[in-house]
């Protein structure tokens, strides 16, 4: 079957990518306005085909190449702007769809039609009218409707239950906009009606919890519009040159290789320059020779100590004040009992709702904890869309202060090279303004793309000089191992796997997770470890966590009154200690590094309340037999 596919922006290409990995077609082509960003686009996914289940030529064309398809997918047009009425886009798009759809007909006669375009209900009659013109059946013409809604629905109601969305069977009917239909009565999880699997589970489902979920639903969509026409807009500002050439006609200049397309905040520069040897140019440096260079292009030497009075995003890597480092090596994690992870400072979707702050919060966050001499912050390029790095950099470069800093790499489904891993590397240094950092991290072991590839991607970022150390990230033991292997072949060690550990999720201990990380030599980064507040004692089956947190947490909760007394008597024994310092330095004691989430001052002065002291040994096995009363149920 050749399936063809107009608009090769992102929906388009993330379709391409999903039709190769499921084994859809024989044949696929991409045609987009900009020829450049469907060439590249076919690109990339022609270099997976190895990954995919069955042979698949994947190319780049015009309408006329559409001769043969046996279905044309659209999702051409354009993206819903901030604030943007459903009937300003439609008439906008209806006019893109007049000529579009006549030129697809003209081509591919025998073609099934799948509308995706927004609003995809209108666009998919104006799409059955336009091709009637010209002969083709309206039963040949379908949208894709509350398909998208659907799968948000499911998705909602899995993590709200803690189920794999794969087991809920619900839809969403109706319209593809805000008279959609959420049928709660049909849903089932695993066969079994949603209301009586909440019965059995202890699990709240009332008219609030189904009220929250459909706003979330609906709230996914408008997000979406909003973030895809921002990313447009700043896609084109940047990818035109200061003479005003276009895009395509750069690519052609450059070897014809432009990836246009946005990948998670990524420009068509980036994947440029991954396509070429030449590395991006940065700082006004000029790149001459064959010799390894930083983010900026400038040559420096890979064993060259460090400088401390450096001008950001020219300089060395930040560097951890009163931690050991040989000579031009690197930081131990050994010698760092508590970081702190600044998801929160950047995000405006997860922690909506979760009381007001701000970026002054956050930069108070920064200086108390700095005073404390917790300087281990971990960060990521997913953490606000590359916001919350924006932040650190911008508070590192205020402050002047050295600390060590953690980013993580997330292998998104069409990143599917080593260079990709480099790229994102130097976007993050970018954000933050440094040429290093300490310790670079991938986010999670997420397929096709195997665990080798990744670690080797790893090693590379240390031998070009972009990290001191590498890690990883929610990888279980036998995958930890395997990336162990391949760096240690690389002469590189693994430093750290980050992964959710405190006293109410348990699972690394049990699973034989955390003794391979102590007997790897592999630091186990705590996250979470106040199970996002429920330690803090702040919270009670009667005044439960706001919003989602509560209802997803109620058992739990409903359970955790004699976990908390004992908490509360061993802080009391040490000096007023509090709950939430006695869960950190009871995560300290299991030999891990925790980096709780700190959003505001008040938070990070508590957070330090946990050094300098420590918790007996039988005091630990108080708490590991109070808290098994809680997790093994």
């Amino acid at each position: 079957m050749k399936v063809g596919i107009v608009g090769a922006g992102m929906v388009g290409s993330a379709t391409a990518y999903a039709m190769a990995m499921r084994g859809i077609g024989r044949e696929i082509m991409l045609v987009d306005i900009i020829a450049a960003r469907a060439q590249a686009e076919a690109a990339d996914i022609q270099h997976a085909v190895s990954f995919t289940p069955n042979p698949l030529r994947i190319d780049a064309g015009d309408y006329p190449d559409l001769v043969g398809s046996d279905v044309v997918v659209i999702t051409a047009g354009l993206p819903r702007k901030a604030d943007q009425s459903r009937l300003v886009l439609m008439e906008a798009n209806a006019r893109i769809f007049q000529e579009m759809v006549p030129a697809i007909v003209a081509n591919a006669p025998d073609a099934i039609l799948v509308v995706v375009s927004n609003p995809v209900d209108v666009m998919t009659h104006l799409t059955a009218r336009y091709a009637a013109e010209h002969g083709v059946p309206s039963h040949r013409v379908v949208g894709t409707g509350t398909g998208l809604d659907t799968a948000r629905f499911r998705a909602a109601l899995g993590r709200y239950l803690g189920v794999d969305a794969k087991h809920v069977n619900g839809y969403v009917v109706g319209e593809h906009g805000d008279s959609q239909v959420l049928a709660w009565s049909s849903t089932t999880v695993g066969g079994v009606p949603l209301v009586t699997y909440c019965q059995q589970r202890g699990i709240k489902m009332d008219k609030q919890v189904q009220a929250e979920l459909q706003a979330e639903i609906r709230r996914g969509g408008a997000g979406h519009h909003r973030r895809q026409g921002r990313d447009l807009l700043r896609h084109r500002q940047r990818d035109r040159d200061p003479r005003g050439r276009h895009p395509a006609r750069r690519a052609r200049r450059d070897g014809g290789v432009h990836a246009h397309a946005r990948r998670a905040g990524r420009t068509g520069r980036d994947a440029l320059a991954a396509a070429s040897d030449r590395p991006v140019r940065r700082c006004g440096h000029v790149p001459s020779g064959p010799r390894r260079r930083g983010v900026c292009g400038a040559r420096r030497e890979r064993a060259a100590p460090p400088r401390r009075n450096r001008q950001p995003g020219c300089g060395d890597g930040a560097v951890m004040a009163g931690a050991e480092r040989g000579e031009g090596g690197p930081v131990s994690l050994a010698g760092i009992e508590l970081g702190i992870g600044n998801w929160a400072w950047g995000d405006r979707t997860f922690w909506a709702g979760r009381g007001v702050y701000s970026d002054a919060d956050s930069r108070a966050a920064f200086d108390v904890s700095l005073a404390h001499g917790i300087r281990l912050i971990d960060t990521a390029e997913m953490y606000g869309w590359g916001r919350a790095e924006k932040l650190l950099g911008q508070f590192i470069r205020e402050s002047g202060a050295s600390v060590y800093v953690a980013t993580k790499f997330m292998p998104l489904p069409w990143r599917l090279t080593r260079r990709r891993l480099i790229n994102a590397l130097q976007g993050s240094l970018r954000r933050l303004g440094l040429n290093q950092v300490e310790l670079y991290q991938i986010h999670w072991p997420v397929p096709p793309v195997p665990i080798d590839t990744w670690a080797e991607a790893l090693a590379d970022a240390v031998e070009q000089g972009l990290a001191r150390q590498v890690g990883v990230s929610n990888y279980s033991a036998s995958q930890m191992r395997r990336a162990f292997a391949v760096l240690a072949r690389r002469g590189v060690h693994l430093a750290a796997n980050q992964v959710e550990y405190s006293l109410l999720e348990r699972t690394p201990e049990r699973n034989g997770l955390l003794s391979a990380c102590q007997e790897l030599g592999v630091r186990l980064l705590a996250y979470s470890p106040l199970r996002q507040g429920l330690l803090t004692g702040k919270y009670t089956p009667d005044q439960p966590p706001p919003g989602i947190r509560g209802r997803r947490y109620a058992t739990q909760l409903a359970r955790l009154g004699p976990l908390m007394e004992v908490m509360r008597a061993l802080g009391a024994a040490h000096g007023g200690r509090t709950p939430a310092q006695v869960a950190l330095n009871w995560t300290i004691r299991k030999g891990t590094l925790p980096i709780p989430g700190v959003r505001d001052a008040r938070q990070a002065e508590e957070n330090a309340g946990a050094l300098g002291w420590a918790l007996t040994d039988e005091e630990v096995a108080a708490l590991d037999a109070a808290s098994d009363a809680v997790t093994r149920v």
